[in-house]
């Protein structure tokens, strides 16, 4: 602001020194109180200080008096005067002078040394003086700065009020070249020159040459004329005047009254030229141009004089039109006078009513103050030019508004809040009338809603703004928590749908409009029921009809899609009660489970098929086993009694044991199909009893001895060297042993190995029957245990069997209450299984063996 660049120092505008520089000095009312030397001395001192272009302005009782060099006046109604420029800068003194001339502590003279003298500058100052031809240097008004020589001769001071006009001072005739000189060198701004000019002095007659020079100052480009006058010829004697008093007074008397004395003048310089012009044609001519200089001299003074009565005669007019104005003026002051007496009781009346007013105007001033400072809210009133009214406490802080600013412009205040384009969104609302909103931040970040209302007034006119700050960071808060858990809602495949106590649809998610087809803005606002068309054992209405009592339900619907199409979704109903219990909305959620229920559907009728496929495969294979087992009593029967007859021929021999070997193998396969069978049928009995595992693995393997030899197979077994007690039931044990071992003989190739190792571990025997046959493939290891499976059905074919060893195996071991697993490094590398089953103390075991025979058998 202004206020903050002025600078205020005490000032003694007569003794300190200026400051320096200035573009305005404001002196009002203090020359008048200053003595007129101290008002020469205070004026100087102002041009000194000035810049070129400054300007002085002082009270309208006080002028710059004989200054006019100094200033030149702007406006003399308000006195503002412009600094001009002199030849000289002149530097006044001060009494701080008196210190730098030498007078130091307590008068003491000191010497300080003066600048050396320039004689060639004082050497060109004489001889300019003696040599140079005299002049005068005017400014662009013609009045006279500087004298330069002796000018007597050309020009002397005017009559009347002192004036330095060059043309006022000009001898006679010197005037009309002086002036046509001075205005075609301001024209053309280059030197002009004059010839044979005939001035008069006081006793005589001078020609000169009268040269124009413009010059132009460097330091502010003002623009001065330099007039030089040059002696042309010897001055010659003038012929006798006949009122020298009254040519010395021309300036002072009428135009008319010159022209007649000139007349007079030339026609006595005529006739005294006569005799000289029968000698002398040059001067003649001299005179024959001066008189035709005067001729257009008069010219113009006749013209301007013509000019000068059309405008009396004009103002004469404009005079006498006032007059009728004024009276014309005077009779409206009458009509006015009685009409201000009208409005005087006018006003008294009004005058009662705005005491009224004002007493209103007070109440509510308080009320609004006090509403202003009790409203929690960040409010500031701006008028239309963006300036401070009012504004709230709360708009102090954030706004960092004082109460000083009022009235200041609101772009200047650095609110807490950035804003950068707060006065164009002001600016844009008293423009278009509309409410602006933005949500900003603080510094903290601070959520904030900016709104911007227009400021109305009582007659409806827009004159500013109202800015209102609302905190609204839990408000955002909440609405990101809510944006948030509804993109989390829309991302379920779940329908989600929201409806109110009328069943009336308020939300509907991105998994409501995939699965039933509608989007949210079609299905917000329909009635639910009537949308899905829901079909259960009771419809929707009995559903709502439940949840008025009940703050859940869940259960199976049919619903209908926007295609026609009814799928089965599984409902979950949720509702939100009020505090008094009303229900004031249902919350539901439906999943599609008609893929589901479908292969529900189809997976029960899988079940059913298989079920009656296996109940069929068990009889079948029961019945197989039962026929095929009745042949087979003869051929035994039969080898008894070749056994018997003992006919010891090798051929007999052979062919008895390749049928007794084949009667064995086809019992085996035939025990396994009853027990798989029996197996499937839930029929197959244990008949536990505490027996020695270790006896029924060497038992076993003693069996299979003379098979592995004969097929060149290496059968080697390890048993523990105390018994190893199991509860169990003996034959299936053997079954189990004997199953492994014949698969591994079967699966070994010749030459290879076959080690049975039996351990007792944690209350555990572990029986590992390990080969070096053709090994298992890593993804048959677990399809070996399924029954009729083969890992390679090329070979099972070849040595023989039905693929139900391993699951006879698996189903024993676990009848048992153990398991059994297989290890393979893949094919050709061999397998092993290991079987592990409890073990019972041998304490147990004792007590055991002393009692009374085993238990009976247990069906399982």
């Amino acid at each position: 602001t202004l206020r903050d660049i002025c600078l205020f120092a005490k000032q003694n505008v007569a003794v300190d020194p200026p400051f320096s520089r200035v573009d305005l000095i404001s002196c009002r009312n203090l020359l008048i109180y200053l003595t007129p030397p101290l008002q020469k001395r205070v004026i100087p001192t102002f041009h000194y200080a000035l810049n070129p272009n400054g300007f002085l302005l002082l009270g309208a009782s006080e002028t710059i008096g004989g200054f006019s060099d100094l200033f030149a006046p702007i406006d003399r109604a308000h006195r503002i005067y412009a600094r001009t420029p002199s030849s000289t800068r002149g530097y006044p003194h001060f009494t701080a002078d008196a210190v730098r001339s030498g007078r130091l502590h307590g008068g003491r003279e000191r010497d300080l040394g003066r600048p050396a003298v320039d004689w060639q500058h004082e050497a060109d100052r004489v001889v300019l003086g003696r040599y140079g031809p005299p002049g005068v240097l005017i400014n662009e008004t013609l009045e006279v700065l500087q004298f330069r020589g002796e000018t007597g001769a050309y020009l002397k001071p005017a009559a009347g009020e002192a004036s330095f006009d060059v043309l006022k001072m000009a001898r006679e005739g010197l005037l009309f070249d002086l002036r046509s000189a001075i205005v075609d060198a301001r024209t053309r701004n280059e030197e002009v020159t004059r010839s044979d000019i005939r001035v008069r002095s006081e006793s005589e007659i001078r020609k000169i040459n009268l040269r124009v020079v413009p010059v132009r100052a460097a330091d502010d480009g003002k623009r001065c004329f330099l007039v030089l006058f040059e002696e042309a010829s010897s001055a010659t004697s003038p012929h006798p005047q006949p009122d020298s008093g009254d040519s010395r007074n021309t300036a002072g008397t009428p135009s008319r009254a010159r022209i007649a004395r000139w007349f007079g003048r030339l026609s006595a310089g005529a006739s005294a030229a006569e005799p000289s012009i029968s000698s002398s044609e040059q001067g003649f001519r001299a005179l024959r141009q001066e008189l035709a200089s005067t001729r257009e001299y008069l010219q113009s003074v006749i013209e301007e004089q013509d000019a000068s009565n059309e405008e009396l005669k004009s103002a004469n007019e404009e005079i006498l039109s006032s007059n009728e104005e004024l009276q014309s003026t005077n009779e409206e002051l009458e009509t006015a006078k009685e009409e201000l007496q009208s409005v005087n009781e006018e006003l008294t009346t009004i005058n009662e009513q705005l005491q009224i007013r004002n007493t209103e105007l007070s109440r509510l001033n308080d009320d609004i103050n006090n509403l202003l400072a009790s409203a929690n809210v960040a409010m500031v009133a701006v008028s239309a030019d963006l300036r401070i009214r009012r504004y709230t406490p709360s708009a102090a802080k954030i706004f960092n508004v004082l109460p000083n600013d009022v009235g200041r412009p609101i772009g200047n205040l650095r609110p807490s809040i950035d804003i950068p384009d707060l006065e164009a969104l002001i600016a844009e609302v008293v423009d278009t009338v509309q409410v602006r909103e933005r949500e900003v931040r603080d510094r903290e970040g601070r959520h904030h809603l900016l709104r911007i209302h227009p400021f109305r007034t009582a007659d409806n006119r827009i004159d500013g703004a109202v800015v209102v700050l609302l905190d609204v960071e839990q408000l955002t808060s909440q609405a990101a928590r809510l944006r948030q858990k509804t993109a989390l809602i829309d991302l379920s495949s779940d329908a989600i749908i929201a409806r109110d106590r009328d069943s009336v649809i308020t939300f509907w998610n991105h998994g409501a409009q995939d699965m039933y087809g509608w989007t949210a803005t079609e299905a917000i606002g329909k009635v639910s029921h009537a949308l899905l068309q829901s079909s259960s054992p009771g419809d929707g209405a009995d559903i709502d009809a439940l949840l008025r009592s009940r703050d859940r339900w869940q259960g199976k619907v049919t619903h209908t899609r926007r295609d026609g199409t009814r799928i089965l979704v599984e409902s979950s109903h949720v509702v939100h009660r009020a505090e008094n219990g009303d229900v004031l909305g249902i919350l539901e959620i439906n999943r599609d489970i008609t893929d589901r229920q479908r292969m529900i559907d189809e997976l029960a009728r899988n079940a059913a098929e298989l079920a009656a496929a296996d109940r069929r495969k068990n009889e079948f294979l029961a019945t197989l086993a039962h026929e095929l087992r009745n042949p087979l009593t003869p051929l035994r029967n039969g080898i008894h009694i070749l056994d018997m007859i003992g006919n010891r021929a090798p051929e007999a021999i052979a062919a008895r044991d390749a049928i007794k070997r084949s009667v064995e193998h086809m019992t085996r396969l035939i025990d396994d199909l009853l027990d798989i069978s029996r197996i499937t049928r839930g029929h197959i009995e244990l008949r536990r009893a505490t027996a020695d595992i270790g006896a029924t693995v060497k038992d076993a393997v003693a069996e299979f001895q003379a098979m592995a030899d004969t097929a060149n197979r290496k059968l080697t077994v390890r048993l523990p060297r105390d018994p190893l007690y199991v509860d169990a039931d003996a034959l299936r044990l053997t079954q189990v042993v004997e199953n492994l071992l014949h698969n591994a003989i079967k699966f070994t190739s010749e030459g290879g190995k076959i080690e049975v190792a039996l351990t007792g571990d944690d209350g555990q025997a572990i029986l590992k029957v390990r080969d070096s046959g053709i090994g298992i493939a890593p993804e048959n290891l677990s399809r070996i245990w399924e029954p009729f499976t083969q890992a390679d059905t090329s070979l099972e074919r070849e040595r023989g069997g039905l693929g139900i060893g391993l699951t006879l195996v698996r189903t024993l071991v676990e009848l048992h209450g153990g398991s059994v697993a297989v290890h393979s490094g893949g094919m050709g590398k061999g397998s092993e299984f290991v079987v592990r089953l409890p073990s019972v103390a041998g304490q147990r075991v004792r007590a055991k063996t002393d009692r009374a025979p085993q238990s009976k058998a247990q069906p399982v």
